[in-house]
């Protein structure tokens, strides 16, 4: 499994941000997703997705936009 580059990870945010279901830049396959959960000892939290391809298996986390 290889990990999302940043430019992955960007249209994978940028579908989110137009309302889409996002699928695997790589591929095509629609991706499985996550909430990663903070950890009640970290003070600054940050929301974020766990992207998995479950055809590829590129991965990724996404941080997620204010508006969601």
């Amino acid at each position: 499994m290889r990990t999302f580059t940043a430019d992955e990870r960007e249209r994978v945010r940028a579908a989110w941000a137009a309302g889409l279901a996002p699928d695997c830049p790589r591929c095509g396959v629609a991706l499985d997703v996550d909430d990663v959960r903070p950890h009640p000892a970290v003070s600054y939290v940050r929301r974020r997705r766990l992207v998995i391809c479950p055809s590829c298996g590129g991965h990724g986390v996404v941080d997620r936009s204010e508006e969601e």
